[in-house]
């Protein structure tokens, strides 16, 4: 397959994501550039940020809600899965990296953004912000509920911001 039938896709939250599987029933050539805090699965071993920084994860019993921010314990444990989802194990401290730099320091362009990383999705896209002038597209987890993580940014917030970069929500 030639360079032009090749999608370069940043993933962020990839240790339990890879990126979406629609991509392979196009018939394109995927090439990922993957990210998580977490080892394992050829990540690039950081939490996408609008900053270089460090940050406290909390890791929890269920590794894919592992999340800088942490649950609200009244809510979750209302839930059928919900002991899972909030047990934190530890804290550790990480690496968190602005995704433009690290993109023009290995001179890559990506042509769509794939992000689940727990929370943290509207950090992410500022640190991203060069990039989202040049992709066609992102697909972004984003919290509905007010009361799941305590702090996190829902979708209203991630939708504006996207919306100013031209960048509209569809399902």
């Amino acid at each position: 397959m030639n360079e032009a039938a090749q999608i370069h896709i940043l993933v962020g939250g990839a240790l339990h994501n890879g990126a979406p599987m629609k991509w392979a029933s196009l018939g394109v050539a995927v090439r990922e550039y993957k990210f998580d805090p977490q080892d394992g699965n050829g990540c690039v071993k950081a939490l996408l940020w609008d900053a270089d920084t460090t940050l406290a994860l909390s890791v929890q019993e269920n590794s894919a809600a592992t999340s800088v921010f942490l649950h609200n314990l009244e809510t979750v444990k209302r839930w059928r899965n919900g002991p899972e989802l909030s047990e934190t194990q530890e804290i550790v401290e990480v690496q968190a990296l602005r995704g433009d730099r690290w993109l023009r320091e290995n001179d890559v362009n990506v042509d769509f953004i794939y992000l689940n990383v727990e929370g943290s999705e509207l950090s992410a896209l500022r640190g991203l912000e060069h990039a989202l002038g040049r992709v066609v597209g992102c697909e972004v987890e984003v919290n509905f509920m007010p009361d799941y993580f305590i702090g996190a940014p829902l979708f209203a917030d991630v939708d504006a911001y996207l919306r100013l970069r031209g960048l509209s929500f569809y399902c």
